[in-house]
């Protein structure tokens, strides 16, 4: 090679730079803040990248529970179900106790089940679990069946946004099951839904001093 011997260190330098781990440099705020695009199980795996990201995937700040990661798992539909379940189950149970999950978000496709109620439990803790760890957002989108969600659970002065496609709140809980919906309705900005039709798509945006005071409420519904 010709030239100075500066300028030969000057030509060598990107292949260098090519093979240096920038990623593993970034702080650990930022490196939470990507994690956080990634679905749960992509995020669990970075902990063989190093020692150091061994237990990041515990903090990260959002939960993004994606159900076709597991589909095709077994032969039919339900029994992708269960690893499934059991994956979400065990990934909040070793989450850092003390951090907080901003936003959880569920893609999850139901199969045929005699006892609904008892099929839809799972998904109804995780939405719990996720607003004691003082969620801002909760986005549920359900795939096949409908995912009966109990509207109890929703007491929260944190959360300020709900997503849900094909989901109803529980008539066999609540007997009314659409006036927490009316309630928070008119707690939200003008024209901040889409469309509730039946409960099966709703998409607001809500004042989260007037969501509490709707979860405070929840009894006399």
């Amino acid at each position: 090679m010709s030239g100075s011997p500066r300028e030969r260190v000057l030509l060598a330098s990107p292949a260098q730079d090519s093979c240096t781990d920038r990623l593993s440099a970034l702080p650990n705020d930022l490196i939470l803040r990507i994690m956080s695009f990634m679905n749960a199980r992509l995020a669990v795996r970075t902990c063989v990248l190093s020692r150091r990201w061994l237990h990041l995937w515990r903090s990260v700040p959002r939960v993004n529970a994606e159900f076709f990661e597991f589909y095709g798992a077994t032969q039919t539909q339900s029994g992708d179900e269960v690893p499934f379940k059991r994956f979400i189950n065990r990934l909040l149970e070793l989450r850092d106790p003390v951090a907080p999950i901003d936003k959880f978000w569920l893609r999850y496709s139901m199969a045929e089940a005699n006892d609904i109620q008892a099929a839809c439990a799972d998904a109804n803790r995780w939405i719990s679990h996720a607003l004691q760890k003082n969620a801002q957002s909760v986005e549920v989108v359900v795939v096949n069946d409908t995912l009966l969600v109990d509207h109890v659970i929703f007491t929260s002065r944190f959360l300020t946004r709900i997503g849900f496609s094909t989901v109803l709140l529980d008539k066999a809980i609540n007997p009314k099951p659409y006036a927490m919906v009316s309630r928070i309705h008119q707690s939200c900005k003008p024209d901040s839904w889409s469309m509730v039709s039946g409960c099966k798509l709703l998409w607001i945006d809500c004042v989260p001093s007037e969501l509490t005071k709707t979860g405070e409420a929840n009894s006399g519904i």
